[in-house]
């Protein structure tokens, strides 16, 4: 009905918010011109309203380039203040693939790695109220409301374990039918959170990987692995494989004063339990 008098062109207050609060998020053309100039200059709608809005102005960018400049501005500050609120769904990541393109500071890089790793996961299974994630190396599993067979999850690795839980808390595995689909192609963000150290345990556990022992450590991600090294959120054996591969790295760049900063203030009790004839050798030849 609110479709029939916008085409009518009808005068009635807030006839244009209705429209858009009650379409179907599947809608993918491009919005009748007096909406998208009433919405240019009277934005009032919900933020996931306003996102929905953008995400088609930037879909058909080039078939409508007016009303793209139109809402330029508008759509690049909107994003930037939803990625620090860490909102993320189909349309807001539209937004931050199309405004995000470089990380200006750590608070940033942090919201970044909040939303880089989501995807949207969808079951038609009528019993799941939570869709359970869960990652060997890290000790909390997080839990994502599913919400008319919808959930937004973050899958940090390809170990990651899928579970879903209904009303009375019982879970399912392999009974439980789904569709997984990534939001963003986050991988230059996640480049970018990787050379500024940002402690994300889920960005940590992307860099390392599953298996740290044989992950490749370089001057760029060398950073993350000793973040990995001192963070209480990943399970103790995960750390210790973290740290073997660091004493190893150590072992072989003997001769870069550059990581005796590092080696200066490294919680010796624990590498000691790892291999301490290595860190003894590994200390005596950077010097200490």
């Amino acid at each position: 009905w609110y479709a029939l008098a916008v085409e009518q062109d009808i005068r009635i207050t807030r006839l244009y918010e209705f429209y858009i609060e009650t379409m179907s998020r599947n809608y993918q053309e491009m919005l009748p011109k007096a909406v998208r100039l009433y919405f240019s200059y009277n934005n009032t709608l919900s933020n996931s309203r306003k996102a929905f809005i953008y995400a088609r102005v930037i879909h058909n960018k080039e078939q409508d380039p007016d009303t793209y400049r139109l809402y330029l501005d508008a759509m690049r500050d909107f994003a930037e203040r939803s990625l620090m609120d860490g909102k993320n769904n189909e349309d807001y990541a539209v937004l931050y693939q199309e405004f995000i393109e470089e990380i200006r500071d750590e608070k940033q890089g942090d919201a970044a790695a909040h939303v880089i790793f989501t995807h949207r996961l969808y079951s038609d299974d009528p019993k799941v109220r939570n869709v359970v994630v869960c990652h060997s190396a890290l000790k909390q599993e997080e839990v994502y409301p599913c919400i008319d067979g919808v959930a937004y999850i973050n899958l940090y690795s390809k170990e990651s374990q899928i579970i879903f839980e209904d009303a009375k808390r019982r879970r399912y595995l392999s009974t439980v039918d789904y569709n997984l689909q990534k939001l963003l192609d986050g991988k230059g963000l996640a480049y970018q959170c990787m050379t500024m150290n940002i402690a994300h345990p889920g960005l940590l556990l992307h860099v390392c990987g599953d298996d740290p022992l044989n992950s490749r450590v370089t001057v760029k991600n060398l950073g993350c692995f000793q973040l990995a090294a001192d963070s209480d959120a990943f399970e103790d054996s995960y750390r210790c494989m973290i740290r073997r591969r660091l004493l190893e790295y150590y072992d072989q760049n003997a001769g870069d004063d550059t990581l005796n900063e590092y080696l200066g203030r490294l919680d010796y009790q624990e590498f000691y339990k790892v291999d301490y004839l290595l860190l003894q050798d590994v200390l005596i030849r950077h010097g200490f």
